[in-house]
């Protein structure tokens, strides 16, 4: 190239759609662009870095949401069994028959049981297997069923306070 001739243009040697590559290269060649790109690949960079950070902090945001969540079920299951086992053992005038009633006592121990696996599965602590297996026990034993209605000082009626006791100071919510 000599000094009288015209310099050819980025345009001339490169079209955008005949071959990208070069179109890039040849952009990445300029000397008067080192700065834009050098901001433009930084801007990535902090990008990058910043959706990554946020992604892992919503994870852990949304297990401890999905925990509180399955908790807060927890708790309320576990307190309308409570209410029920209790009104079930220490009265006699229910609408449903005793085998019924017993039958959705069960019920309610397999949820909470089932509930407490899925606390496990978001991060929260081992299952009370011991725990469970004396509430369901203590709620549905039917050895007792004809001498209904029992004492509240009865030990069917502490056992069962008891487990559930227990239970809810096991499960709890964490905090953020």
């Amino acid at each position: 190239m000599t000094k009288f001739e015209p310099a050819i243009s980025l345009a001339e040697q490169c079209k955008w759609d005949a071959d990208k590559l070069c179109y890039l290269t040849e952009l990445l060649k300029d000397d008067s662009q080192y700065v834009t790109w050098v901001l433009v690949f930084l801007g990535w960079a902090i990008t990058v870095v910043i959706a990554y950070s946020q992604w892992r902090y919503g994870s852990k945001s949304s297990q401890n949401s999905c925990h509180n969540e399955w908790v807060r079920e927890f708790r309320e299951k576990l307190e309308i069994l409570e209410d029920d086992a209790l009104l079930f053992w220490t009265t006699t005038n229910q609408s449903l028959s005793s085998t019924i009633m017993l039958t959705k006592l069960t019920r309610g121990v397999k949820e909470l049981t089932t509930i407490a696996n899925d606390i496990k599965k978001v991060g929260g602590g081992e299952y009370q297997s011991s725990s469970f297996k004396e509430l369901r026990q203590s709620i549905t034993n039917d050895k007792e069923l004809d001498a209904r209605p029992i004492a509240d000082t009865h030990y069917r009626i502490v056992a069962i306070r008891t487990a559930c006791s227990d239970l809810r100071r096991y499960y709890r919510r964490k905090s953020d």
